[in-house]
Parts: structure tokens; C-alpha cells; sequence
């Protein structure tokens, strides 16, 4: 459609690590984005997580110099940019009543309970990653039980496995930052490293140095990729 003409892939997935990236602080991508309004009712499924179509479609139009309200970039509905999505690179998109974040927000609630059901082995990997890490988040050191997430080094949407070796013990925010990769790990000195614009928000943890309960290839290639997704986000 003419409507989406010179938005490439890599836009896309730029545009949606920038609404992980807000969602993570609080914050929502519309807001954010030149000509796109709260939404309503189609979002981009994308990590478990739900971005809304509109505003990732204009944000990426921005990343690629386009100004989405120009008179030439009209006729744009969810429906229509939902089927380009799905057609041009397979992106799943969710519907959902009109009753705006509230109702995206217990849709990512479902979704990840949905997970826990299908995936009865997860409970484990949890348990496994409070044991190898001795109860304490690899960053922060709380020991709050309540608030510690086990996180996959190498996501399971990618292939990644729930052996202990692909665990890592984080503070639930913690957890949402590394996934949104605006905190990483220094593959080479360990050390901990967060994104430009968050880090006056965890200036008491930069440099803290990581020691993995146990070190083998795997997990160094996966910090490798980390840390690659993390070098090439954009500064803010």
C-alpha cells in the first residue's frame, strides 16, 4: 500500500524496542510520536508484550524521515496496517474491546499467564535460578523474594532454553530493562552497563561487576548478543 511505502523491518523492530523501552519507565509510545493518538483497540503482540499499532507504524514512518501526517500518507487504518504487518513481516497483532490501555494492560496479563499454563516447566527454571543465584538479583543484590524474577539470557521467543545456564536472578525492573535491552552486561570485564537515558535512575549500579554461578560458551555467546542489541540502540 502507498500508505507504507519506505518503512522498512528494521524501523518496525526499532519502533518497537523504543515502546519497551518507554513502557519499562511508565511511559507510552504515543505520546512520543508525531500524529498518533491514544490507543484503542489494535496492538502489535511483540515479546509478550502489547505495543499499539498506530503509533509503532508512525514511529517507524519518523525513523525512516517520513512525516507521518504529510498529505500523501492518508487512508491509514488499523485494520489496513494490521494485514500489512502480518503480510510484510509476519508481525501477529491482537485486537481488543475499545477500552484503551487498561484492556492491552490484562491482555499481557493473560498472555504471560497463558505462558505459565503451556510452559509448566518454567516454575522450575525459576526455582533453579533463586538456587544458582542464592536468592540475591545479579545487579542489585535485594534479596526480596517477592520482587526477583528468574530472566532468560537468550529469550525463549528466539530459541532460548529454560536450563539454569540460560538464567539470570533480577529485580522485577531490573528484569523489564534488561529485556528492553537498556541494561546489559560487559561480555568481556562483566560489568554492568545502562543506556544513556535511564541511568541517572541506577547511577548506585553502573560498573557493578556480575559473577556467574557458572561460565560456559553459551552464556558468553548470549552476553555477546546482549550486548550487541544494546550498543546499537539509539541515545536519547
Amino acid at each position: 500500500m502507498k500508505y507504507f511505502t519506505g518503512i522498512s523491518e528494521q524501523s518496525i523492530f526499532e519502533a518497537l524496542s523504543f515502546s519497551a523501552k518507554l513502557k519499562a519507565q511508565g511511559l507510552e509510545l504515543h505520546k512520543h510520536t508525531k500524529g498518533a493518538g491514544a490507543p484503542k483497540d489494535h496492538f502489535i503482540r511483540h515479546k509478550d508484550e502489547l505495543h499499539p499499532l498506530k503509533a509503532v507504524i508512525k514511529q517507524a514512518m519518523l525513523r525512516e524521515g517520513i512525516d507521518p501526517t504529510q498529505p500523501g500518507r492518508k487512508e491509514f487504518t488499523s485494520h489496513n496496517g494490521r494485514d500489512w504487518l502480518k503480510r510484510t513481516f509476519g508481525i501477529e497483532w491482537v485486537q481488543i474491546p475499545e477500552n484503551g490501555l487498561e484492556s492491552s494492560q490484562e491482555v499481557e496479563r493473560q498472555i504471560k499467564f497463558q505462558q505459565v499454563i503451556s510452559r509448566p516447566q518454567q516454575a522450575q527454571f525459576r526455582i533453579n535460578v533463586l538456587e544458582a543465584w542464592k536468592g540475591k538479583c545479579a545487579i542489585s543484590s535485594c534479596d526480596a523474594l517477592a520482587a526477583l524474577e528468574a530472566a532468560h539470557l537468550v529469550p525463549v521467543a528466539v530459541g532460548g532454553s529454560d536450563e539454569i545456564e540460560n538464567g539470570i536472578l533480577l529485580r522485577s525492573d531490573l528484569h523489564k530493562l534488561f529485556d528492553a535491552n537498556l541494561v546489559a552486561l560487559n561480555p568481556t570485564s562483566n560489568k554492568v552497563h545502562f543506556h544513556s537515558s535511564i541511568e541517572n535512575n541506577y547511577s548506585n549500579l553502573i560498573d557493578r561487576s556480575i559473577n556467574f554461578p557458572k561460565r560456559s560458551p553459551a552464556i558468553a555467546s548470549a552476553l555477546k548478543g546482549r550486548w550487541q542489541a544494546y550498543q546499537n540502540l539509539p541515545s536519547h
